[in-house]
């Protein structure tokens, strides 16, 4: 992935949960669930990939 994607991925991250032209009051909450969140979902992708059956050979 390029840093522009990166870019790209984390500006569209931030807008989905913090509206334009918000008092930096509201920017910081709106931040904090935007983290909560993404940890969240990464916890949940570590569980999903840690679930896989194993075959005994």
């Amino acid at each position: 992935m390029t840093s522009t994607q990166r870019s790209e991925s984390a500006n569209h991250m931030l807008i989905t949960y913090v509206p334009r032209a918000v008092p930096i009051h509201l920017f910081v909450s709106s931040y904090d669930r935007l983290i909560s969140d993404w940890i969240a979902e990464v916890g949940r992708e570590e569980d999903a990939t840690k679930q896989v059956t194993h075959i005994s050979v």
